[in-house]
């Protein structure tokens, strides 16, 4: 078929709506796929072409990204009726669902479409939930792979915080083994219930049956009311630090997540707030640049690299630190699975699982921007709460 000019069109400004969104420019984005969506000035069709409906998912994508979930999920199932095993598509209307605290549907459209998505193959079938009193399992977490036009994969503090199921797996199989990424690889070696755990690019054969990490929750029928070890589910021996009380900060996650630039915040922002505070500062960022290593220096904060080569050192770092504040990152799962209070700042829609109350993890705080990009108000929340803590000398 011969491209229309309106098809062009179309195409011309969903490219514009992707460069917008992955620039975080929702309100453009927006502007852009109303264009597309409404009858005017760009007609749509009554038969939806692939055009039109990758502007329903980018639009989508665009409202859960911005806080308007209920608007999401119809323009989601309008995508997902045309292409239902999309895997970005379903992550979204899963998020959307999830933030809304519907567990039940959110983690029915977690789950991995049946089109041949993953990356490994494997020989062994999908764990139907049944029970193998002499059989072994093989629990894996996703590829990570954020972009917007790509696989919404798993990331490392997805395979953290599920990885609290596995131990339930326990009545249900003789062993369990665990293939994740190698620098998860040392810390979960300490988890007592895995028998093996395998570096994720080393092939599985001796299996009965096998389960993606992020299956999990709905195997177990995960709902707000009932998650499994909100307390602490990690252990990790602590290293000698100073005296004094220690905060561990972090202000920057993976910089190729699709959501990195509404997560992030600026390091001489969070180093303003602690200046002049009796505490100790530690660096928990992985691989700071250059600018961000002198602000370290300048501020006198402890940097101890060969702490944040792989994520059991991390964790020995974090054990034994008194607080952690961070943004949405792997560092802020991985603190509150040890069992450390954990204070997390927040965009103004944030991931499903740092809803209004932290469900996941007892010991962590919440801190929310109140309008798009605006780190001000939660900023000065955390102040207040740090100062109060202080004084009280807890």
């Amino acid at each position: 078929m011969i491209p229309t000019s309106q098809d062009e069109k179309i195409k011309q400004l969903l490219l514009k709506a992707v460069a917008c969104i992955n620039n975080a420019d929702w309100t453009s984005a927006y502007a852009i796929l109303i264009q597309v969506l409404n009858p005017s000035p760009v007609k749509q069709q009554s038969q939806p072409g692939l055009y039109v409906q990758n502007a329903w998912l980018y639009m989508g994508i665009t409202l859960v990204e911005t806080g308007q979930y209920e608007e999401a999920i119809l323009y989601l199932n309008k995508f997902l009726s045309h292409q239902n095993q999309h895997l970005t598509g379903r992550r979204f209307l899963a998020f959307a669902l999830l933030c809304l605290g519907k567990y039940e549907q959110g983690f029915k459209a977690l789950l991995y479409p049946s089109n041949g998505f993953e990356k490994r193959t494997f020989k062994m079938p999908l764990w139907d939930g049944n029970s193998h009193k002499n059989g072994t399992i093989l629990v894996y977490d996703g590829p990570c792979n954020d972009k917007i036009n790509g696989d919404y994969g798993d990331g490392f503090g997805d395979a953290i915080q599920f990885v609290r199921y596995v131990q339930l797996l326990k009545p249900h199989f003789t062993t369990i083994l665990l293939q994740c990424h190698e620098r998860l690889l040392p810390l979960f070696e300490t988890l007592p219930y895995v028998d093996c755990v395998i570096n994720r690019d080393n092939p599985v054969a001796l299996a009965d049956v096998r389960l993606p990490l992020i299956h999990l929750p709905a195997i177990f029928k995960t709902e707000t009311n009932k998650i499994p070890f909100t307390e602490k589910y990690l252990d990790a021996r602590k290293i000698a630090v100073k005296q004094g009380f220690k905060i561990g900060i972090c202000w920057q996650g993976n910089t190729s997540h699709f959501a990195h630039l509404k997560r992030n915040i600026e390091l001489k922002e969070l180093l303003k707030l602690l200046d002049k505070k009796p505490v100790e500062i530690y660096n928990l960022q992985k691989d700071p640049d250059s600018e961000d290593t002198a602000h370290l220096a300048l501020h006198n904060v402890v940097h101890l690299p060969e702490r944040l080569k792989d994520f059991k050192e991390t964790a020995s770092l974090i054990a034994s630190l008194d607080l952690v504040i961070t943004v949405d990152t792997a560092t802020a799962h991985l603190s509150g699975a040890l069992g450390i209070p954990t204070w997390v700042l927040l965009p103004f829609a944030p991931d499903w699982r740092w809803q209004s109350k932290m469900l996941w993890y007892e010991k962590s705080k919440l801190f929310r921007q109140k309008s798009l990009g605006d780190w001000s108000h939660p900023l000065m929340q955390l102040e207040k709460a740090l100062s109060a803590l202080l004084k009280t000398g807890i």
